[in-house]
């Protein structure tokens, strides 16, 4: 099984300290992959200074988390670094304005439910709106933390 790892799953790796060594007993096992992206470094560096604590904690668990890092399936003007980001089609392109449905909010989302695809991977996210309706669009599964958690068992 092959997971890209939302951002949001870092707030359960916090407060789930068994969730993080079962992922890498899975990882270790060879039965789980888990992608992330820059995207979502750079979403837990924009942590305001003021919660410095937590972004501190929370690039500590991303930085602990066994995920190999790929480059986003497509750009977005002013999210995506140059140099870690690919060209995509214009099929990929459509299909992104389709995701984000002209709301500039939903970019991200999309990019990481589009670069999924791309790896052949699904999503991990605690968004139970945009990315289930996302991944399913695109023919990927999107999965929550407790749903995952019932999954576990299977890939230790």
């Amino acid at each position: 099984m092959k997971l890209m790892v939302d951002t949001n799953i870092a707030d359960d790796l916090l407060v789930r300290l068994l969730l993080l060594a079962d992922l890498r007993a899975a990882v270790s096992s060879g039965r789980l992959e888990l992608l992330v992206t820059h995207l979502q470094i750079d979403e837990v560096m924009e942590t305001p200074e003021n919660k410095s604590e937590r972004r501190d904690a929370l690039v500590n668990v991303l930085a602990s988390l066994p995920a190999r890092r790929v480059a986003t399936y497509g750009f977005v003007v002013g999210r995506t670094r140059l140099g870690f980001g690919m060209l995509a089609s214009s099929e990929h392109s459509q299909l992104y304005d389709e995701l984000i449905s002209g709301n500039i909010r939903h970019q991200e989302d999309a990019i990481l439910i589009l670069t999924a695809a791309y790896f052949w991977a699904d999503i991990l996210s605690n968004n139970t709106k945009d990315m289930p309706r996302m991944a399913k669009r695109v023919g990927i599964r999107s999965f929550t933390t407790r749903e995952f958690l019932d999954l576990l068992p299977r890939l230790r």
